[in-house]
């Protein structure tokens, strides 16, 4: 069961860093061939919500497959939807790092390192609140998280001062 665990995670891991940089590729053609600036051919709040749409798509098809091979815990579920993003966002910087690497390595391993850390918690919140629901089945709570933590990000926003085109907090 465990390496059929693995496997999934694995797979499900490929696949959101393929459709990721697919993302993000089409939005480079579009720079590209339009000559406009990167910014302006696909926003960033829209880029933001089509990136966390293919993790939040990706975590509950791995998760429900996950908990359809044993009866997993939420705290189980969540460090394997975990794990997915983490490893998913490994190969997508690798991959970023290699492309358009500035040669400075210092500024690259910390980038590097940003983008995972930060994608990670990401994946942490999703994959507990994925996990939350599959196990639970109880929407009325799982809205009052959601709702708490969008307080809660709003709070920090203000406190640590980021701008609305923060990639960080640009889908609240």
């Amino acid at each position: 069961m465990l390496n059929s665990i693995r496997n999934i995670v694995i797979v499900y891991a490929i696949l959101f860093a393929a459709g990721v940089e697919i993302l993000l590729l089409g939005n480079e053609f579009l720079f590209l061939n339009l000559h406009l600036p990167l910014h302006e051919s696909i926003p960033i709040l829209p880029l933001g919500i089509l990136l966390m749409g293919i993790m939040i798509f990706l975590q509950i098809l791995a998760i429900k497959k996950i908990n359809r091979l044993g009866n997993q815990n939420i705290l189980t579920l969540t460090l394997y939807g975990t794990l997915l993003v983490f490893i998913g966002e490994l190969i997508l910087q690798l991959i970023r790092i290699l492309r358009f690497g500035t040669g400075d390595l210092l500024l690259d391993v910390r980038s590097f390192l940003g983008h995972v850390f930060v994608m990670s918690v990401f994946g942490l919140v999703i994959a507990f609140l994925t996990s939350f629901q599959i196990k639970t089945k109880k929407t009325a709570l799982l809205i009052t998280m959601i709702i708490g933590l969008i307080i809660v990000f709003n709070i920090f926003k203000h406190l640590l001062n980021y701008d609305n085109n923060s990639i960080f907090i640009a889908f609240l």
